[in-house]
C-alpha cells in the first residue's frame, strides 16, 4: 500500500486478526519534500544601470512548490562573482 500526503492527509487501515475481532488503525500521512520549486519563467532577464543605489529593485521572480508547510517554502538566493552568497 502506498500513501501520498498530497492525495490524503489521513488514512485508515482495518486489521482483522484471526480467529476474529477487528482493530482500526488511523494513519497520519506526513509530507516529504518530493516536489521541486517551479519558476513562472524558465529564464529571467533584466538590466540595471551601474550607478543605481544599493537596494534598488531590479527584477521580481516568482516560484511555487506543490509541497505543503515547510516543504513548500521557497528560499531565494542570488549568486554572483562579487555578491558572495546573499539570501533574499
Amino acid at each position: 500500500m502506498t500513501l501520498f500526503q498530497e492525495y490524503s492527509e489521513f488514512d485508515s487501515i482495518l486489521i482483522l486478526p484471526l480467529p476474529g475481532g477487528v482493530c482500526q488503525v488511523l494513519v497520519t500521512v506526513l509530507d516529504i519534500n518530493d516536489y521541486r520549486p517551479r519558476f513562472t519563467e524558465r529564464v529571467f532577464n533584466t538590466s540595471v544601470f551601474e550607478n543605481e543605489p544599493s537596494g534598488t529593485s531590479v527584477i521580481t521572480v516568482k516560484a511555487s512548490d506543490l509541497d505543503e508547510g515547510e516543504n513548500g517554502a521557497v528560499l531565494y538566493s542570488m549568486l554572483g562573482p562579487h555578491s558572495g552568497r546573499n539570501k533574499y
